[in-house]
């Protein structure tokens, strides 16, 4: 009964959603609160946009008292007790980096999902542990039940536990602990892993260290204490190392081996103090009239913009150089750029812009960013269902094409899924090359909002081999790529960036813009690079 309570009380709406100026706020309260160093704080910033799950050990002997000698016998805090804190800690810190809040799993009882706050954990840790250690059933639920988002989000699982894993029949089982976490992480890079040992066991801890050495994105942590004595070892009595650091580690330790290193040789500290905040770099969206004499061929043009609205837009953008600046995220850059999309077609096309989305309703005829406002203000949730929503738009054009040309931009950040949201790369390529009729009058831009490798491999790839089709990434990579080609005094604002995307797909002249030199013939006041 007191798991249902729970469950209701996480089971807020799903369109909960905090600004990123508010959760950075948070951030910053919880790292003074818990002396976090900078150091430890900006490299924590690297889990925005990660789903968080904690798996939490409740068998029986979870009630074996610590033995910390600065207690009295009979006030001994619990494996319990310790664990109660850490998860308490680890989903206030969760909540001010996803909205969404953390879910936890347990061994011998029902899950809680979408806590956002430590105070929803009471009545669950008010039930003692008992019961077995049945690690790989529950591993396995997770990885089932997150399949498919690990497409759209990365997963970060920290399992805490005090005993060897056993199977269905109570007996001990570490091979297939092992084996589920070399093989079934799919792929390991997007689920890593941190095992906190709630024992000082040394038949246990000796499998599981040898397991932090031999399996990627996986951490062993142990408790603080025995975490503090080694890395002061290591770096030195006076490394700073609270134990809102040991939590940091906790949440790190298998996403980054800067981590894993602490206790094995010496790290650099860049920010030991208080950071200053990052400075914005700011960026004329004036246009130079060679752009802008090219965009007037768009006069005509139906245009349509197709939104990612998946989850793992509300990644954030930019590099982190003080851990409590707040970053735009994928979402906040994407309404930027839809926004001066729209006020620009505007003025090019008096019926304006229509605006798809992956998870939710189009809106028709957008004339002004001021209709965005609400629409952008909904958080991203869900998958990336590419396809049938391109397809419906071709569909729902079909007729128009004959009279007007269609400009399709499409933004997205993650790999197109199928109707059982498993990763489905060839239909969208195939509809690229064969389903638009004709393809000259269905021009393509695809707004790439991530930099992950293998996207932007295969995307790449069809920007060279699919007519009509241009593949353009953020303004920044845009500008160092052309500046790179074209020289560093060629003119390319945020404005022409805008340009670009609106016209990579129209005109061959902008998808040139990185390849080779090109030559501008109505320059302005701007500078020309010259040939």
């Amino acid at each position: 009964m007191a798991s249902n309570q729970i469950n209701s009380v996480s089971g807020q709406p799903r369109n909960y959603h905090k600004a990123s100026a508010d959760r950075m706020i948070d951030f910053q309260k919880f790292a003074r609160r818990y002396e976090i160093s900078n150091d430890f704080a900006v490299k924590l910033r690297g889990l925005e946009g990660y789903e968080f799950v904690f798996i939490c050990d409740d068998s029986g002997s979870m009630n074996t008292p610590l033995g910390d000698a600065i207690y009295s016998h009979e006030n001994q805090p619990t494996r319990w007790d310790q664990l109660k804190k850490i998860v308490s800690i680890v989903v206030d810190l969760a909540s001010a980096l996803d909205p969404d809040g953390i879910d936890i799993y347990f061994l011998n009882r029902q899950p809680i999902l979408n806590v956002r706050s430590s105070a929803e954990l009471g009545n669950v840790f008010a039930m003692l542990p008992e019961g077995s250690t049945p690690i790989v059933p529950v591993l396995r639920q997770v990885l089932q039940e997150k399949h498919c988002q690990i497409h759209e989000r990365k997963l970060l699982i920290l399992l805490a536990t005090d005993g060897v894993p056993t199977d269905e029949d109570e007996r001990p089982d570490i091979n297939t602990l092992k084996e589920v976490l070399m093989h079934e992480r799919i792929p390991a890079d997007r689920v890593p892993v941190t095992i906190v040992a709630c024992t000082d066991d040394e038949y246990s801890m000796e499998y599981l260290n040898n397991w932090d050495k031999t399996i990627p994105n996986l951490d062993v942590v142990q408790d603080y204490r025995s975490e503090q004595k080694q890395i002061l070892d290591c770096q030195g009595k006076d490394f700073p190392f609270s134990f809102g650091d040991y939590i940091v580690k906790i949440l790190m330790g298998g996403v980054d081996s800067w981590f894993d290193d602490l206790d094995e040789k010496k790290v650099e500290l860049k920010n030991n103090g208080r950071s200053n905040a990052a400075t914005g770099e700011s960026s004329k969206d004036r246009l130079n009239k060679a752009f802008a004499a090219k965009l007037r061929g768009l006069e005509g043009y139906e245009f349509v913009f197709i939104c990612d609205d998946s989850s793992s837009m509300i990644t954030p953008i930019g590099e982190i150089t003080d851990p409590f600046a707040s970053l735009p995220t994928r979402w906040e850059e994407l309404k930027k750029i839809v926004s001066i999309v729209v006020d620009l077609a505007s003025t090019l096309d008096p019926d304006g812009v229509d605006i798809y989305f992956l998870n939710r309703e189009p809106i028709f005829n957008v004339r002004s960013s001021a209709e965005l406002v609400n629409i952008f203000k909904i958080p991203p949730r869900g998958s990336t269902p590419i396809v049938p929503v391109l397809r419906r738009v071709l569909q729902d054009k079909h007729q128009q094409i004959y009279e007007r040309k269609l400009l399709i931009l499409l933004a997205t950040d993650g790999v197109p899924t199928d109707n059982h949201e498993r990763p489905d790369i060839n239909t969208l390529k195939q509809v690229l090359r064969r389903e638009r009729f004709p393809t000259d009058r269905v021009p393509v831009t695809i707004i790439a909002c991530t930099d992950d490798e293998d996207s932007m491999e295969y995307l790449n790839n069809w920007d060279k081999i699919i007519p009509n089709l241009d593949v353009v990434q953020d303004y920044r990579s845009e500008q160092k790529q052309i500046l790179d080609c074209q020289g560093k005094d060629f003119p390319f604002s945020f404005g022409d960036y805008i340009v670009k995307i609106l016209m990579g797909g129209v005109d061959s002249w902008f998808d040139d813009l990185d390849e080779k030199k090109v030559e501008l013939k109505n320059n302005g006041r701007s500078n020309a690079a010259t040939g």
